[in-house]
């Protein structure tokens, strides 16, 4: 069979080591080097080392979990690499050693019998970690929410019934009151904005419920956890026009705070209450549409855009803060 690539090498990649092979094919002759390194940042620039001493032009490796990737990232650059899914480099049946399976990667890749997986640049690498993160963060939010329909459910608070979004404006308002140990209907429903679709008598009707000391726990440990999520979701939004989300959380009273980037200045409502050129109106509300964009981009819709919620700074800039009530796109 064609050997493609002669001087070639095969690694068996595994949590605290890697077994390399280095097949080298010179004047009709093939000889296999065998040799163990550790998966410190030290021992892999000693693999590299070793590899470049013997000539190995190409490399390949098995695709096993995340441990492939600090191999990769040293090699990157110094050999042509090559990433092989396991399932498609399976050795025949018989006796199985770490040796033994670097050997065999480096026939396949000698031969040019391995399908190289797509790997991107580090950039792409970097952005799709971010994203599959936040995806991750995304997901653990909506199992709190779920949690807490549960909760209220048990306490026959169908809230969940008569307001569409428990995590919009009026049913924190709510949850936040249930917390601090309101249990009276009237003065919950008090607490609904006027937007509900919900009557006042359903509105009532669903507060009735028999909520305790247990219920009222839950409620704030899952408000804590999704405080804390959303932190970390909005806290990737790093733009001109945003105001820094530093942390999120619930006071002992069960109110929300957030702590943000302090900027002097005011908010656009009091701004726009003194008569301004229209231009620079103009270039203003182009700021404040930027953050906006800058949030849209990063897959966060902000839900209670308006002036008080836009600072103008006393050197100009403009920022949109109070992503309080912000949601990820795929959920609007």
């Amino acid at each position: 069979m064609e050997v493609l690539h002669p001087m070639c090498a095969g690694l068996d990649v595994h949590k605290d080591t890697v077994v390399a092979c280095a097949r080298l094919a010179r004047d009709q002759e093939v000889t296999q080097e065998v040799e163990t390194f550790g998966t410190t940042t030290t021992d892999l620039l000693a693999l590299s080392d070793w590899l470049t001493e013997r000539g190995c032009t190409h490399v390949a490796m098995e695709a096993t979990g995340v441990y492939w990737k600090p191999v990769w990232h040293i090699l990157e650059g110094s050999f042509e690499l090559v990433l092989a899914n396991a399932a498609h480099i399976k050795n025949v049946p018989g006796r199985k050693t770490d040796v033994n399976d670097a050997m065999w990667i480096s026939d396949l890749l000698a031969h040019g019998l391995i399908r190289a997986s797509f790997v991107p640049e580090t950039p792409i690498q970097n952005l799709r970690t971010l994203t599959r993160t936040r995806k991750q963060l995304v997901r653990e939010k909506a199992q709190h929410v779920q949690r807490i329909q549960k909760t209220l459910e048990d306490a026959n608070l169908k809230i969940a019934s008569a307001v569409s979004d428990i995590m919009g404006k009026s049913g924190r308002a709510i949850l936040d009151a249930l917390v601090r140990g309101e249990t009276d209907p009237e003065k919950l429903v008090a607490l609904a904005g006027k937007r509900l679709k919900a009557s006042r008598k359903t509105l009532l009707e669903a507060l009735r419920g028999r909520i305790t000391d247990d219920h009222r726990f839950l409620l704030k440990l899952h408000l804590d956890q999704i405080a804390a999520l959303e932190a970390a979701i909005t806290a990737r939004l790093q733009h001109p026009s945003i105001v820094p989300l530093y942390d999120l959380g619930w006071q002992g009273e069960g109110k929300p705070y957030y702590c943000m980037k302090l900027v002097d200045g005011e908010s656009l409502d009091a701004w726009l209450r003194e008569p301004r050129p229209w231009r620079e109106v103009l270039a203003t509300f182009s700021q404040a549409g930027r953050g906006l964009e800058a949030a849209h981009r990063a897959g966060i819709v902000h839900r209670d855009f308006k002036p008080h919620n836009v600072l103008v700074a006393d050197d100009g800039a403009v920022k949109v803060l109070d992503f309080g009530l912000a949601r990820a796109a795929e959920h609007t």
